[in-house]
């Protein structure tokens, strides 16, 4: 588990960044998405690691794959 300040801010800047970004660059929202699970991965799971997981399987199921996205 992370308690790095500048981690937790930076994953909270990626998680509001990619609810804005739905609006007007839908296409760069995976690489927001892979950098939020790159970074817990890396670094430790913080508070905000979970959206990054969350995030990632509304794709794969919006992509049609459920069982990956379960």
């Amino acid at each position: 588990e992370t308690t790095e300040p500048t981690m937790i801010i930076a994953l909270k800047f990626l998680a509001k960044l990619r609810l804005g970004m739905n609006q007007t660059k839908p296409r760069s929202v995976p690489f927001v998405t892979q950098k939020i699970i790159e970074l817990s991965l890396a670094k430790g799971m913080s508070p905000m690691s979970p959206i990054g997981f969350v995030y990632l399987g509304a794709f794969m199921s919006k992509q049609g794959d459920f069982s990956s996205g379960y």
